[in-house]
């Protein structure tokens, strides 16, 4: 499995590729436990974060 670190790296060159092909996306949030790395397409932009545990009880009402 990838380190997060290895995931991160690839999102980026993804990301400047995209953008360099005409697209619209932007870096928008991580997790590290998880492994992902979340790229926003900003022309359909949605607004969601990742809710880490920690957080969930302060989200929990609106689930």
């Amino acid at each position: 499995m990838l380190r997060h670190e290895e995931v991160r790296e690839w999102a980026m060159k993804l990301l400047e590729e995209i953008n360099r092909l005409g697209g619209n996306f932007r870096y928008m949030d991580e997790d590290e436990p998880s492994r992902i790395v979340v790229l926003q397409n900003m022309s359909r932009y949605v607004d969601r974060w990742i809710v880490r545990p920690e957080e969930q009880r302060k989200y929990s009402n609106y689930v």
